[in-house]
């Protein structure tokens, strides 16, 4: 999983991945829920990209045929079947910086984290449902690592970290 803000890299991130042969789950949003034995599972919300031309030539490889949305491309990358919830292993947060870098976020700022990347509008929310909301976001910070990845805009030094990222 890969939460940032917007432009930080998130659907560049994936399809880096995408061409290395990881199998996409989700663009943009996806639903993540904490499971009996407190495992954290991610319910994908359907394998398309929507990316610029720039990166799509940057990454190279087989692109299916896409259609263009608005400022971008979206390529529908699913084989056709439904994907199943599958557990969420580390969560890491995408930021823009002049070196790479990664580190673990301590456990408070990574509840901030997730509750500002999650798909809800806090100022609408009732006490109730955002103590909830905080209470659900501190659950999966506690399930799973999350980390800090700070690169660069540039894709050219991606397959220098890629390596590295995909071990964890």
């Amino acid at each position: 999983m890969f939460p940032g803000a917007s432009g930080a890299g998130k659907s560049t991130t994936t399809a880096a991945f995408h061409s290395q042969g990881f199998r996409v789950l989700t663009d943009d949003v996806g639903a993540v829920r904490l499971v009996s034995g407190g495992r954290c599972l991610l319910c994908p919300g359907g394998s398309r990209l929507r990316l610029p031309d720039d990166t799509r030539a940057t990454l190279g490889g087989t692109w299916p045929n896409g259609v263009f949305q608005w400022d971008k491309h979206t390529f529908d990358l699913s084989d056709g079947e439904p994907l199943d919830a599958l557990p969420v292993r580390s969560i890491w947060s995408l930021e823009q910086g002049t070196e790479i870098g990664t580190g673990l976020i301590a456990p408070l700022p990574a509840v901030a984290l997730l509750s500002r990347h999650s798909f809800v509008v806090h100022r609408r929310m009732d006490k109730e449902a955002l103590a909830d909301h905080m209470r659900d976001c501190a659950l999966v910070a506690g399930s799973v690592p999350v980390y800090r990845l700070v690169r660069p805009r540039s894709l050219l030094l991606y397959r220098n970290w890629f390596a590295g990222l995909s071990r964890r």
